[in-house]
C-alpha cells in the first residue's frame, strides 16, 4: 500500500511539474519577445544616433546583446564586409534560419514573429536613413503589439497550465490505482 502512495504521489508530481514547465515556456516566449523589441530599438537609435551602416550597428550591438543574436550579428557584419549589400539580406535569412532554429523552437517564436527577424536582414544600408528606422520603428510596434498580447494570454494560459497538469495527475493516479 506504501509502494502505491508512494507511485501516486510521484505520478501528480510528475504532471503538476509538466503543468509548470508550461507555464514557465510562455515566460521564456514573453522575455524573447521583449528582448527582439528592445533589439530594434536599440539597432534603430544606434543609426539614428551614429548615422553608421547598417552592418557596422550590428557589430557595435553584438557586444550588448545575448548569445546567440551577438555571434549572429558578428558573423553578418563580416559576411557583408566580404560579400557587399547584394547578397546580404538572403544570406541572413538562409544562416539565421538555418543557426538559430533550435533556439527559436525552444523560445517558442512564431512563424510570424520568426519571419520579422529574418526580415531584418533586408534592412542593410540601401535604404536610406529615415527609411531604415521607419522600417525598424514599424518593426517595433510589432514587436510591442505581440508583447501586449502574450501579457493579456500568459496569466489564463498559465493557470490552465498549471491545472491542467494536477488534474492530469490525479486522473492518472485514479486509472492506475
Amino acid at each position: 500500500m506504501l509502494l502505491k502512495i508512494a507511485g501516486a504521489v510521484l505520478v501528480v508530481s510528475a504532471c503538476s511539474a509538466l503543468g509548470f514547465g508550461y507555464g514557465r515556456s510562455l515566460n521564456q516566449h514573453l522575455e524573447e519577445l521583449r528582448f527582439l523589441r528592445e533589439l530594434y530599438q536599440m539597432i534603430r537609435g544606434e543609426i539614428e544616433y551614429t548615422r553608421e551602416p547598417f552592418p557596422e550597428v550590428m557589430l557595435e550591438i553584438s557586444s550588448r546583446i545575448k548569445e546567440p543574436y551577438a555571434s549572429l550579428f558578428v558573423q553578418a557584419h563580416r559576411v557583408f564586409e566580404e560579400q557587399g549589400s547584394l547578397k546580404f539580406p538572403e544570406w541572413f535569412r538562409e544562416y539565421a534560419s538555418r543557426t538559430l532554429e533550435a533556439y527559436r523552437k525552444e523560445k517558442h517564436l512564431s512563424a510570424e514573429e520568426w519571419e520579422i527577424f529574418l526580415s531584418l536582414g533586408s534592412q542593410t544600408g540601401y535604404l536610406d536613413l529615415k527609411m531604415q528606422t521607419g522600417m525598424l520603428k514599424l518593426s517595433g510596434e510589432r514587436w510591442e503589439k505581440w508583447i501586449r498580447e502574450a501579457e493579456a494570454e500568459i496569466g489564463p494560459r498559465r493557470r490552465i497550465g498549471n491545472c491542467l497538469g494536477v488534474l492530469g495527475g490525479v486522473f492518472l493516479t485514479i486509472l492506475f490505482l
